[in-house]
């Protein structure tokens, strides 16, 4: 098997473990990683990093987080894989939202949400606008929260997924229904409860999804069917391991405890009460609040006056722990901000270098050719022009007086390029004495104006080259053509600028020619 089919194929066994099974989720990651590096994949690497990320989210292993998430970041931000820095992007997202540096975790989301756009990813956009949602629903606000699941909803319903689409359906129905009871929109409640029926009726192997029941009573209690509300309660807490994972009974019972305390069934209440605390207690210090105030709540609804006491220091206590915690999260999510702006700031250094010549101290062929494409791609009607430039009998003033005194000649033509360049031109050097500008929205007569300025310019400093056969000073010889879409191609008028060039030298050098439209070639003084 080829190096790629190995890695394509470990990426495809991650993004199962992804949904089922976080740990073999890490230990495929870190094999792919260690295979992609060997074999110099960049992409085997990033989504190497970036599934990690996820598997320390998904175990909400915080300390592993903010070094998997810089990590990640790093990498992303020096690699084009936009698809991989958009699941970037969401993870932490989810990340900073599990540390309340919401702020953060909105910038993400959203940056997340603006890949998600330009690659026309329906799903993606689904997740994020659920994740959200999610971020308003935890702490409450069930009226930012739901406008948020609407719109999951809708993007749900164009994407293209294949198994999953009818759970992620019922999963984001029944979050509509909770958001709807909590704001008592009862017009809601009953068209997403028709949604959810509907979505059962033709996937009847969704009715073997453990929260359906649960989430039947709520529906019913919200209703005013009470007994039947009770039948199903009674009958599903029956168990004596709990039949929901960790995300459900956070979500589902603290709606079935308000519940049973208001109907006093002391028995099954505390039966939910510390299957729910129980996993409260293990996740961040406002969680373990949560758990003592839910405690708080059973103790006073069947008058447990003798363990109030001790749950009001503890819920003291734990109130200290969780503002503690605030503060310290937010001092880790300064701490890190700052070191991903130290790093941006290398890394836009970096690329301003990589952009730069060295010795000209203007733009290279790199960024000319980067540059060009992204003025043709935006020039909407407007025009183009490029001008090439060179410097005449440059190797006989080289041989003449030696290639340092060159790289000075060099460096003032560039900077008369620049100092006489306004903000729509872009001078760059192309290679050797070849010099590239590239002019936006410019007439033909203001080309030509900007190189009799510089012509002008170097007329006044006036560098000896005895070995000109143009002039007895360091001459430029140039060449130019301006196109307006549609007939814009940058190819061509690169082609033209150069051809243009040629005549300029055929006339005697010293001189600049336009490449006209008419297809003619006309010298312009």
């Amino acid at each position: 098997m080829g190096d790629g089919f190995k890695i394509k194929d470990c990426i495809e066994k991650i993004k199962e473990a992804h949904f089922k099974d976080q740990d073999e989720e890490r230990r495929l990651c870190l094999e792919l990683l260690a295979y992609s590096e060997a074999h110099h994949n960049a992409y085997g690497v990033g989504f190497a990093h970036t599934y990690l990320l996820d598997y320390h989210i998904s175990m909400h292993d915080t300390e592993g987080c903010s070094p998997a998430l810089k990590t990640a970041l790093e990498f992303h931000n020096s690699h084009e894989f936009l698809d991989l820095r958009m699941q970037v992007y969401n993870f932490a997202g989810i990340y900073y939202s599990y540390i309340h540096d919401d702020i953060t975790a909105f910038e993400y989301f959203l940056k997340s949400l603006e890949l998600a756009e330009a690659l026309g990813d329906s799903f993606m956009k689904y997740r994020l606008y659920n994740n959200i949602a999610v971020s308003f629903h935890n702490k409450k606000d069930c009226e930012m929260a739901l406008p948020y699941y609407q719109r999951a909803y809708e993007y749900l319903k164009f994407s293209h997924l294949e198994g999953l689409y009818a759970q992620y359906q019922l999963f984001l129905l029944q979050n509509l229904v909770n958001c709807s009871i909590a704001l008592n929109a009862g017009d809601l409640v009953l068209e997403y409860c028709k949604n959810i029926s509907r979505l059962l009726d033709d996937n009847p192997f969704l009715r073997e999804d453990p929260s359906v029941p649960w989430q039947n009573a709520v529906i019913l209690a919200w209703f005013g069917k009470k007994k039947e509300a009770y039948e199903i309660l009674k009958c599903h807490l029956s168990w004596e391991k709990d039949p929901l994972d960790a995300t459900d009974i956070i979500e589902l019972y603290p709606h079935i405890l308000v519940l049973l305390l208001e109907w006093k069934e002391k028995e099954l209440a505390e039966k939910v009460l510390e299957s729910l605390c129980c996993y409260l207690e293990r996740e961040s210090p406002q969680a373990r609040q949560e758990a003592i105030d839910y405690r708080i709540r059973f103790y006073e609804t069947f008058g447990l006056t003798e363990c109030l006491a001790g749950a009001y220091e503890q819920y003291y206590q734990a109130s200290k722990e969780a503002l503690g915690s605030v503060a310290h999260n937010q001092i880790r999510a300064m701490k890190e901000k700052l070191e991903s702006f130290e790093v941006q700031q290398k890394l836009n250094r970096l690329q301003k270098l990589s952009y730069m010549d060295s010795l000209c101290d203007i733009y290279n062929r790199r960024y000319y050719t980067e540059q060009l494409e992204r003025a043709w791609k935006e020039n909407g009607s407007g025009s183009l022009g490029i001008i090439i430039l060179d410097i005449d009998y440059f190797k006989e003033y080289n041989d003449y007086y030696g290639h340092n005194s060159g790289d000075v000649v060099l460096k003032k033509v560039a900077l008369c390029l620049k100092e006489e360049a306004d903000d729509r031109i872009t001078p760059c050097r192309y290679g050797g004495d070849e010099f590239c500008c590239i002019c936006e929205n410019m007439t033909p007569e203001e080309m030509s104006s900007y190189l009799k300025d510089i012509r002008g310019r170097l007329e006044t400093l006036a560098v000896e080259h005895v070995k000109s056969q143009a002039a007895g000073i360091v001459t430029l010889s140039a060449g130019y053509s301006v196109r307006t879409l549609p007939e814009l191609d940058p190819q061509n008028l690169f082609h033209e600028a150069d051809e243009a060039l040629y005549w300029a030298k055929m006339r005697g050098k010293n001189r600049d020619c336009c490449y006209q439209t008419d297809g003619k070639k006309k010298a312009l003084p």
